[in-house]
């Protein structure tokens, strides 16, 4: 049986599902991980920051925030990625 173009197979449907399913996964996990990052920040150095300023790339973190907050993270970091450690690889 031909279909035209515009047409999608069953088939063709649930492949597009199960590929679109896995960046449901990659986004829930690294809102997942963005939200730690905030709390083991707080916990580590009083600071309050936004799951926004922080991207997620190639398992990277990037802190996007005022320059006396990156400096404070930075002098805390030991503690947070440690405390992170666990974290990152039960979501990745």
């Amino acid at each position: 049986m031909i279909l035209p173009n515009h047409i999608i197979s069953p088939n063709q449907m649930k492949n597009i599902s199960s590929f679109l399913d896995k960046f449901k996964k990659i986004i829930k996990s690294d809102e997942d991980l963005k939200d730690k990052i905030c709390s083991s920040v707080k916990k580590h150095t009083g600071l309050e920051i936004n799951k926004n300023s922080i991207l997620i790339k190639n398992k990277t973190a990037y802190i996007k925030e005022k320059p006396h907050f990156k400096n404070e993270i930075f002098m805390k970091k030991e503690k947070i990625t440690n405390d992170l450690r666990g974290i990152v690889s039960d979501i990745y």
